[in-house]
């Protein structure tokens, strides 16, 4: 049976405290105290995902249950590990596990939900031409999202349950903003869609997506070109006034048929053109920012047969930080977050078989709500593939 498991991304804010309230006691035995192993101070739950595996419960007289006081957050306890998935927005508060001897053996964390920025993997814009679709899916806010286009003559949408848009292009050239908004009716995600329709010999505009990129040094990115006249060359650029043309201090840049490939170096504000055969020009921005987080590898690929852990490792902005992904993709992976000094770090296992390569990117927010995306592909093997198997998930 393929693994259904649902997955929590989960801010944890793990604290190795070696005392207080009833997280002490014996380490063995049926008669130790009732305590959590490890021991957390408390969770805060990013909206949209599934159950997550908070900590273990040990000692105590079973069974064990829970009870919160935290607004849109669930927690429950089965085969001995304390389950939260955030639902809704709401104040702080706590998750309380007791065991039968109840009130005299409890342990309490705090608790806490939280929406995060609506994103996709689409970027602010996207070109399509007459008749052709193309799917992004949406992360963050809080599910229950819609979808309208501000002109459908030009494009039309549609949004799954799985939090998938697909856009198609009509026959009429211009410009439609694709619009998500959430189950607030309040927050929302804007994508540009340019539609071209040329039946002439003259060369179509060129067109970048991204148009711009921010992110920290030692990243990598992907840029795809569109329209113009083939091929295409690229250079990169420091300054914004051609002063220190082809300086490669803060970004290079190579181009492969239509992707052109930026690394980001050092700090500051760069710039990568991209020209055409006949002279056309594009110019990607580029802001390096040594404060934003920092996560290597930014791309990862695995076969779909391949069973140990993916390790990302973690730096800059402010910890403790959050995975979020696609809906769409949650069947197909497994998220722990370790956010322990000194070496913060996301293990990434792959849970199901693909029928083609899947690519999923997964964001990574710290405490400010700053994001870094990390890109997995499973490449589909030609071998026969068997899903992981694992207990399953509570209901």
């Amino acid at each position: 049976m393929k693994n259904t498991l649902k997955f929590l991304f989960v801010l944890v804010a793990i604290v190795a405290a070696a005392c207080g309230g009833g997280n002490s006691g014996t380490p063995n035995g049926p008669s130790a105290t009732l305590r959590m192993q490890p021991q957390i101070s408390g969770v805060i739950v990013p909206v949209g995902g599934g159950w997550w595996e908070a900590t273990q419960i040990r000692g105590g007289t079973k069974p064990y249950d829970t009870f919160d006081n935290v607004g849109g957050l669930e927690a429950k306890v089965e085969d001995d590990v304390l389950w939260v998935r955030a639902y809704g927005t709401g104040e702080e508060g706590e998750i309380v596990v007791y065991d039968e001897s109840l009130p005299s053996q409890q342990v309490k964390i705090k608790g806490a939900t939280q929406a995060v920025p609506m994103s996709s993997n689409a970027g602010e814009s996207f070109s399509l031409t007459a008749g052709q679709s193309r799917q992004f899916n949406v992360r963050g806010g809080i599910p229950g999202y819609t979808v309208i286009s501000s002109n459908p003559a030009v494009a039309v949408a549609s949004i799954s349950r799985s939090a998938v848009v697909t856009v198609t292009a009509q026959s009429i050239a211009g410009d439609s903003d694709i619009v998500v908004t959430d189950a607030t009716g309040v927050t929302t995600l804007k994508v540009k869609v340019t539609v071209q329709v040329s039946a002439s010999s003259t060369s179509p505009a060129l067109k970048a997506d991204p148009e711009s990129i921010t992110a920290p040094a030692n990243t990598i990115h992907e840029v795809i070109i569109s329209g113009g006249t083939a091929p295409y060359t690229v250079k990169s650029a420091v300054t914004f006034d051609n002063t220190r043309d082809s300086n490669t201090n803060l970004a290079t840049a190579s181009i492969s048929g239509s992707v052109v490939t930026i690394t980001l170096v050092a700090a500051g504000l760069a710039r990568v053109v991209v020209t055409d055969s006949v002279g056309q020009s594009i110019t990607i921005s580029v802001t390096i920012n040594p404060d934003l987080i920092k996560v290597a590898p930014i791309k990862y690929d695995v076969n779909e047969n391949f069973r140990g852990d993916i390790l990302f490792l973690i730096d800059g902005g402010t910890k403790p930080y959050a995975p979020l992904f696609s809906l769409d993709d949650q069947p197909f992976i497994r998220i722990t977050m370790n956010n322990a000094n000194p070496n913060p770090n996301m293990i990434v296992t792959v849970e199901r078989c693909v029928d083609a390569d899947r690519v999923i990117p997964i964001d990574i927010y710290d405490t400010k709500l700053i994001r870094q995306t990390v890109t997995l592909t499973i490449k589909n093997g030609t071998a026969q593939c068997v899903d992981r198997i694992r207990p399953p998930p509570p209901p």
